[in-house]
């Protein structure tokens, strides 16, 4: 019988610790990417300053982006300089069909007056997003013309084994990226790069580091038509630090600048 009790009672000390580490385990760990989702970026550097501010619809995607050209806690009450409408498809709901990013006051660009600029999408029968034109915006969003493409080319993972930017005439730039993932994050980039005025590519090939942070702007396409959006982690180059706080989020970014070092920080809510 005093063995039995003995037992117990270890058994209850046992499941006490278990119990103990379990809740210790889900209080420390971040897992931001579930929990936290960005709702502002405020940026100083030499050459202006920004506040974009993200808000997301009643089914957490992300719905409209502002840009205010002030960093002060009072940057509402400034004029925006943009704001990016994202709109989806009916069906399914996931897939984005377009956005825009409307300037408060049209741009006088080659002669004629831009009013943003627009971003079209087309997914793959697999639901990928296929290809991404992008379109300067004329006569207040009634007629386009058609700046770059991003083409994507998926390897088994369903991740991008190639995105391909083409430019438009006269140049006609192509850039053609070829990634090799590590955990997640596009770890070793090929370049190639041709256009109209060269005979000859010119290659470039490079490693890329990342920290251990969820990516600010993963899955933000959006935005980020690019890699960035497909990364799971924040980059990180040799003129860049990063700065974490207790849940495991980038919350701030200072990259080496000449005059002025280039400051972001990043404001997070639940979800």
């Amino acid at each position: 019988m005093r063995n039995c009790l003995i037992l117990y009672r270890w058994l209850f000390i046992c499941l006490l610790i278990l119990v103990h580490v379990s809740c210790r385990q889900e209080k420390d760990d971040p897992t931001p990417s579930a929990h936290y989702r960005v709702v502002k970026a405020v940026q100083t550097a030499f050459d202006g300053n920004l506040t974009t501010t993200y808000q997301y619809d009643n089914q957490n995607r992300l719905s409209t982006v502002t840009e205010y050209p002030v960093v002060a806690d009072t940057f509402a009450k400034a004029v925006p300089t943009a704001q990016h409408i994202v709109h989806y498809d009916a069906t399914p709901p996931t897939y984005l069909d377009y956005t825009d990013r409307k300037l408060t006051k049209p741009e006088l660009d080659g002669g004629e007056l831009v009013y943003g600029s627009r971003r079209r999408f087309v997914y793959d029968t697999q639901g990928r997003i296929a290809i991404v034109s992008e379109l300067k915006a004329l006569a207040n969003f009634q007629s386009f013309r058609l700046t770059q493409t991003f083409q994507y080319e998926y390897g088994p993972d369903n991740l991008p084994a190639a995105l391909i930017i083409s430019g438009v005439a006269p140049l006609s730039e192509r850039n053609v990226y070829v990634y090799n993932f590590l955990n997640g994050n596009a770890v070793h980039v090929k370049l190639t790069i041709t256009n109209a005025r060269s005979s000859e590519p010119t290659f470039f090939e490079y490693d890329v580091q990342f920290d251990n942070a969820p990516g600010v702007y993963t899955n933000f396409f959006a935005l980020y038509p690019g890699i960035t959006s497909f990364n799971k982690n924040n980059l990180i180059n040799t003129s860049t630090t990063h700065f974490h706080d207790e849940r495991g989020l980038l919350v701030k970014r200072v990259k080496k600048g000449n005059y002025i070092d280039d400051v972001t920080t990043y404001t997070y809510e639940t979800y």
